[in-house]
């Protein structure tokens, strides 16, 4: 069974782009599903870096950062139990 990891990066480019590196890094090294959540003005500049196989989400306003981030904590923990 592979590991699922989700990446979540807010701010600007340069807090954005280091994340997706350990994310493609992390995905292709590990063969690990990843998930890269990100602001929707983000997933036009960092689509060729995740390409391997990187699930690439973008999102337009903060708070569905937050919500996302609640929805998929409660996921792995009823995936751990």
């Amino acid at each position: 069974m592979s590991r699922r990891v989700v990446f979540l990066a807010s701010g600007t480019r340069g807090d954005v782009q280091p994340l997706a590196v350990l994310a493609t890094a992390l995905a292709s090294r590990h063969a690990a599903r990843v998930t890269f959540v990100t602001h929707s003005e983000h997933v036009a500049l960092l689509g060729k870096p995740l390409a391997a196989g990187v699930h690439l989400v973008g999102v337009r306003r903060v708070l569905a950062l937050r919500q996302l981030v609640v929805s998929s904590a409660s996921q792995i923990g009823r995936a751990h139990v």
